[in-house]
């Protein structure tokens, strides 16, 4: 069975992100912040980028960029 871990995460212009990339330095990712800082819609930008569309069902969102890289062994 193939194993896939989380290299990378880019995300532009996605509803209220901006610019954000981040690389995990282990298997696990946790996403945490206060109230209203963006952590459900990094969620969504991963699930658009898989699915191409939001949780909302969104499947146009004009400008988004959402690229991951996946390492896989």
């Amino acid at each position: 069975m193939l194993e896939y871990r989380l290299r990378s995460v880019s995300i532009k212009n996605f509803f209220t992100i901006s610019n954000l990339s981040f690389a995990p330095e282990s298997r696990h990712v946790r996403i945490s912040g206060r109230t209203g800082a963006g952590k459900t819609t990094v969620i969504g930008a991963i699930l658009y980028s898989l699915s191409g569309q939001d949780a909302k069902g969104h499947k146009r969102i004009p400008g988004a960029v959402v690229d991951f890289a996946l390492m896989g062994s």
